[in-house]
């Protein structure tokens, strides 16, 4: 957005200054709500990691033990009369297409039945 008259820049300054507070306070209950205590704010100091400490994405469950959660998920969804995929998507986090993927994976795996029967 832009303000009309454009505010200079010492106008602008001030407006960041007043809303800091507020907003490190908003932030700062928001990590309480959710377990993050510990997490930085701005302007509260470098973040100290532990050594090896890894940033982005959590470690994810791979190969069988995704393949065993999402068979899990499916047989419960089945028993509970409930969409065996949209409960394979909530067990594991991942889209429509990946869940799927892990289905036909689980089924190979032979921790499913097959979908169609041979003759």
């Amino acid at each position: 957005m832009r303000a009309r008259p454009p505010l200079p820049l010492d106008d602008l300054a001030a407006l960041a200054a007043r809303i800091e507070g507020p907003l490190n306070d908003a932030f700062r209950g928001l990590a309480d709500r959710h377990g993050a205590a510990d997490a930085p704010c701005r302007n509260s100091g470098p973040a100290q990691e532990p050594p090896g400490a890894r940033r982005g994405r959590r470690s994810a469950r791979r190969g069988s033990a995704v393949r065993n959660v999402a068979a899990e998920a499916y047989r419960g969804a089945l028993e509970g009369g409930e969409d065996p995929v949209l409960a394979v998507m909530r067990a594991t986090g991942h889209g429509r297409r990946k869940s799927l993927r892990l289905i036909a994976g689980a089924r190979e795996a032979g921790l499913l039945v097959s979908r169609h029967h041979r003759r």
